[in-house]
């Protein structure tokens, strides 16, 4: 029983170990072809960037405790991204951990799209 839990323990410290940044980053793309100039910034707040020539952006988290989806808006496009995905165990953040995260926004619209056609529906 004692090494049963000194082994939840265990798992549980080393999966919290992943560090998140203190900023977004990452790439975005629409087909495969990199996004310059949207403008990204952090719901609930004024803090925002803009993606460079190759899509990539850095936006410097106005809170640190917590972390807030991103909006991000081109050609009077707007997009709210979730940064939260996946489900159960399989859970993890988009563009804040080590990692380049890369977002297709085309194929975000699409999903989006699909996943409330599908709630409708029901």
């Amino acid at each position: 029983m004692k090494k049963n839990i000194l082994l939840l323990i265990t798992i549980f410290f080393v999966s919290c170990s992943r560090t998140i940044k203190n900023q977004y980053s990452g790439y975005i793309y629409c087909d495969s072809i990199p996004l310059k100039d949207v403008k990204i910034f952090e719901e609930y707040s004024n803090n925002y960037t803009y993606s460079n020539d190759k899509g990539y952006f850095i936006l410097h988290r106005k809170n640190l405790s917590t972390v807030n989806n991103l909006i991000m808006v081109k050609e009077g496009k707007r997009d709210t991204i979730g940064l939260l995905r996946g489900a159960g165990s399989n859970l993890h953040y988009l563009f804040v951990y080590e990692i380049l995260d890369t977002l297709d926004l085309c194929q975000e619209r699409i999903y989006i799209k699909q996943s409330r056609e599908t709630i409708q529906k029901k």
